[in-house]
């Protein structure tokens, strides 16, 4: 009897809802893609690749639009597992280090 839990003792399991997504995160080569194409697989939903080297281009607000576009289409093939690749673009410092190495003096 004392291995049983006093009635007002027992600790409630909170209810949490299911995680939407995960976020592997790493440095090259350790197996981040492989992993997504493994989850598509196991889970048996398509592999969405959202590039976001290819989301820029030179005309000012496209890159959002195309952003948006990707993201609906990737909506609406869902459920399915999304891979976002090259995330980093998204940073200042990304762009400051892609002008610098493409001959700019001046990063925009």
């Amino acid at each position: 009897m004392a291995d049983q839990p006093q009635a007002g003792l027992r600790r409630q399991r909170p209810e949490l809802d299911p995680p939407k997504g995960v976020l592997l995160l790493g440095v090259q080569g350790c197996g981040k893609s492989l992993a997504a194409r493994a989850a598509a697989g196991i889970l048996g939903v398509p592999l969405v690749r959202l590039d976001f080297g290819a989301l820029y281009t030179k005309w000012q607000g496209e890159a959002e639009k195309n952003l948006r576009e990707s993201l609906h289409s990737a909506e609406g093939l869902s459920p399915c597992v999304l891979w976002v690749d090259e995330i980093e673009r998204l940073s200042p410092r990304a762009k400051a280090t892609a002008a610098f190495r493409a001959g700019c003096s001046e990063p925009f």
